[in-house]
């Protein structure tokens, strides 16, 4: 088949003083398979109980080190109709085992031990890389200028050495001119030992993470908030970071640990924030590519078994949903193949899962149904609530969504079959209107609720701004439709898509008074809906607060100061939220 390379292994293990033993092992591969799967099959093929001991290979008969991560994306570079003839695993034993030891006697290797050649001499148990570009940092000028150019390296592709939260620490550090960096420097400028440098400067960087903890997800939405009031973020970039932070993104947080000091310049905070950004869109692109990837992979493996006839047009169907949602045996079918290479003995292998779950029945009608679901979101923009809408009916059997799902199995018209269950959707939710009257929010837009847009969710911001201006929301109200917009509720952004299409204001308004009121249930209830940040919020859109004022109130409860410990915790016990907006105004000015 097309994409899959030969590629021979060999593990050779020294037994004793005389006696070695060497096993060979050949795989077929394909570009893209995940590092992790590569571990388990070599580990499978070779006996080894810990794949993750798996470092990396040595290519033979170079003596080059390569990362298993390279032979995941090229391994028709080391086919074994090349010039490459075997691959040595290169396996570390123990976390106290170096790749120094494997190093290759070979002509590309330097000839000092301290002017380590691999990333493999550099740390123990390090993911090693093709080539390490080392910096003499003797001649290189000052320390700050060599210890970049040194970061530049260790952080180098096709596989770093430091992690990016590292990278944030090291540089960090280096900017500031450290004191025990620079003495590390002058100490490797006078020995020369490259791997002692190193080494004691990623120790460094993990200290320094390690050192502090995070601030709370409340602080750090705050904190970003307050950049763009200070208009150091855009708002697009507010609601990208704040969506990172709702992630738990380990980059955003090793930001606000190192940048996020009372002492440190907002203005330098804000950049390292877009840094993070920018970091994790490439990260994003490369992981989704390397998913595409290998979901196409598959998917023409089984039009290929379709073609020779080894699957039927129903399995296939059901085979190409089963990988799309990751079913377990079709996971374990294709870790199989991927050892044997047989085609006949993967087919066998899903017709026989497919045969002991009864492939063409109701179960297996409706599994086939939620992936094709799942694909009307991911390529026409359409909202999670509306995906789990229609699997509700689905799962209750309704005859005339499957029926639209079998007329599209059918003609594969995407288009029609949008408007069909748009127009189920709608009919369904007419059958449970209000006794008032009124079309559930859930049911507007003709019943299909779109995710917003970042420029929709811009304008849904400013459209609450603009109700506060014209006093048809309090302060408290305003600051509890800003928190739902940016906790993406799907309630506000339904009333949204509504006034988007009848361009109703007044209803606008309406509908959104209701749902902030909707969390005003009295003062027990307060707190829990409307954090103290939503009202500090409030405060600065209105003017009573400046914006560096609420910068030095969320840096303080941060720091866990004392004053606004108490001026939380007061709010928290009694619900006042007009006292809270009196004592965060008095903080702003003494604090």
């Amino acid at each position: 088949m097309d994409g899959l390379v030969l590629v021979n292994f060999e593990l050779h293990e020294e037994i004793g003083e005389e006696c070695d033993a060497t096993q060979s092992a050949s795989l077929m591969l394909y570009a893209g398979v995940p590092t992790a799967e590569l571990q388990s099959m070599l580990a499978a093929v070779f006996g080894i109980t810990q794949a993750s001991s798996i470092a990396a290979i040595q290519v033979q008969p170079d003596g080059h080190i390569v990362p298993l991560s390279y032979l995941s994306a090229r391994p028709d570079a080391f086919a074994s109709v090349d010039k490459y003839q075997t691959l040595q695993l290169m396996i570390v034993r123990s976390p106290m085992d170096t790749l120094l030891a494997h190093r290759p006697d070979s002509s590309h290797a330097s000839t000092s031990a301290k002017q380590a050649s691999t990333v493999g001499d550099l740390i123990p148990g390090s993911r090693p890389s093709l080539q390490i570009q080392t910096v003499d940092l003797a001649g290189a000028g000052a320390a700050r200028d060599a210890l970049f150019e040194l970061l530049v390296s260790l952080t180098a592709p096709p596989v770093p050495l430091v992690n990016a939260a590292e990278q944030i620490a090291l540089r960090a550090r280096i900017e500031s001119d450290d004191r025990e960096v620079n003495q590390w420097y002058n100490e490797y400028r006078a020995d020369g030992d490259m791997l002692a440098l190193v080494r004691r400067l990623i120790a460094a960087a993990n200290n320094d993470l390690n050192s502090m903890p995070p601030p709370s997800l409340e602080l750090t939405l705050a904190r970003i908030w307050i950049l763009k009031e200070m208009s150091l973020l855009t708002q697009e970039e507010c609601l990208a970071l704040q969506d990172l932070a709702r992630d738990q993104d380990s980059l955003i947080a090793t930001v606000f640990i190192i940048y996020g000091g009372a002492d440190v310049d907002e203005g330098v905070l804000a950049s390292k924030l877009l840094d993070a950004i920018n970091k994790n869109q490439v990260v994003e692109s490369d992981s989704e590519r390397d998913r595409q990837r290998l979901l196409q992979f598959r998917l023409q493996i089984v039009r290929d078994l379709n073609d020779a006839e080894l699957l039927d047009d129903a399995e296939a169907e059901f085979v190409e949903a089963a990988i799309a949602s990751h079913r377990p045996f079709i996971e374990d079918a294709f870790a199989e193949f991927a050892v044997s290479g047989d085609s006949g003995r993967l087919a066998r292998a899903i017709t026989g899962e497919l045969n002991s779950n009864e492939v063409g029945g109701d179960s297996d009608r409706i599994q086939s149904t939620d992936w094709l679901l799942s694909r009307l979101a991911d390529t026409h923009g359409l909202s999670d609530h509306w995906v789990r809408s229609l699997k509700a009916l689905i799962g209750n059997r309704d005859e005339v969504a499957l029926a639209a799902i079998d007329l599209f199995n059918q003609d594969c018209d995407w288009n029609e079959l949008i408007d069909t269950l748009d127009r189920l959707l709608a009919y369904r939710a007419g059958e449970q209107k209000t006794a008032a009257g009124r079309t559930p929010l859930n049911a507007v837009n003709n019943g299909t609720v779109r995710m917003l847009s970042s420029s929709e969710r811009r304008h849904l911001c400013q459209l609450a701004d603009d109700l506060l201006k014209e006093n048809l929301v309090d302060d408290s109200h305003w600051a509890s439709l800003k928190a739902l917009i940016l906790r993406k509720d799907p309630v506000i952004e339904a009333a949204y898509s509504l006034y988007s299409n009848v361009n109703d204001w007044n209803e606008f308004a309406d509908t959104s008074l209701r749902l902030a009121c909707r969390s005003h249930q009295g003062p027990a209830h307060v707190a829990d809906s409307v954090s103290y940040t939503d009202v500090l919020y409030a405060l600065v859109a209105s003017g009573a607060v400046p914006a560096d004022g609420a910068r030095r109130i969320v840096q303080a409860a941060d720091a866990q100061d004392d004053t606004v410990a108490g001026v939380v915790g007061q709010y928290q016990a009694d619900g006042n939220r007009t006292k809270l907006s009196e004592n965060l105004i008095q903080l702003a000015k003494s604090i």
